[in-house]
């Protein structure tokens, strides 16, 4: 998280294309809110999700929301697996990825069967233990445990649930807007170029990312002391913004400095 955080601040500044075959063809330095977006949505998932398996939940659920966030990668990577094997296309491909592949399909099979295997799978209605099953066969992992039955959320209600504030109610399906083809996408891209909205977009973009890096760096501390530890040496002013913005955001129990250091 913190390297794509970096990319998105590069990408703050406009970059130009120098044409080397016409120089007439070139692009003169412009702002890209649009890319940026896209790059801040991708820290968004990544914050929710870690939110919600490491820092929402603990022992047995947090286990099950592991291994369905697990199955949920290895799955997607199995579609990669028919042309390893396939004679008829030609590559150059190393052996070892075939290799690796059907490891990943054993690791699937035996993940699949610790989860119903689980106690809390175990003590879920039928209703409930074929909706996981159905999440798995379809490479889904986004629940939340609500008195120990787990509920299907979408990215941004798992988000909203780590904000004590409504301001970020609505960025999801903002970014989202950006990322995606949408007719509002066309004509918004169009329209911020005239209207000179680009600047403010990127400042937007970047302010958020920001946001969401100071997160995830509160949410690493309270489970590995040694990011805590680094914490430590940060500058003072740079430890009360990202402890000012926690707070602010998520409210006064998830300050930086009540999270005990290891040592004491």
């Amino acid at each position: 998280m913190v390297l794509r955080s970096a990319t998105i601040l590069r990408l703050g500044d406009a970059k130009g294309y120098q044409n080397a075959t016409d120089p007439r063809r070139s692009l003169k330095p412009t702002l890209d809110p649009a890319s940026i977006w896209g790059l801040v949505r991708a820290q968004y998932e990544l914050f929710a999700a870690f939110n919600n398996i490491f820092i929402q939940h603990s022992g047995d659920e947090r286990e099950l929301l592991y291994n369905l966030w697990v199955i949920s990668g290895l799955k997607y990577r199995q579609q990669f697996r028919k042309p390893l094997s396939d004679d008829r296309i030609p590559h150059e491909l190393a052996p070892e990825l075939l290799a690796k592949a059907e490891a990943e399909l054993k690791t699937i099979e035996h993940l699949m069967q610790k989860v119903q295997q689980s106690a809390t799978y175990q003590g879920l209605s039928q209703e409930k233990q074929l909706e996981l099953n159905e999440a798995m066969k379809k490479k889904e992992f986004k629940f939340f445990f609500k008195a120990g039955v787990p509920i299907n959320q979408a990215w941004h209600e798992l988000f909203n649930r780590t904000i004590a504030s409504e301001i970020f109610a609505p960025f999801y399906t903002y970014m989202s807007l950006w990322s995606h083809p949408s007719n509002v996408s066309a004509f918004s891209f169009k329209d911020m170029y005239s209207n000179g909205e680009a600047e403010g977009q990127v400042s937007m973009a970047v302010n958020f990312a920001g946001f969401l890096l100071a997160f995830m760096l509160r949410d690493k501390m309270s489970l590995f002391p040694e990011c805590r530890a680094a914490f430590e040496y940060l500058p003072p002013p740079h430890q009360v913004l990202l402890d000012g913005w926690n707070e602010w955001f998520r409210g006064a129990e998830t300050r930086i400095v009540r999270i005990p250091l290891a040592s004491e």
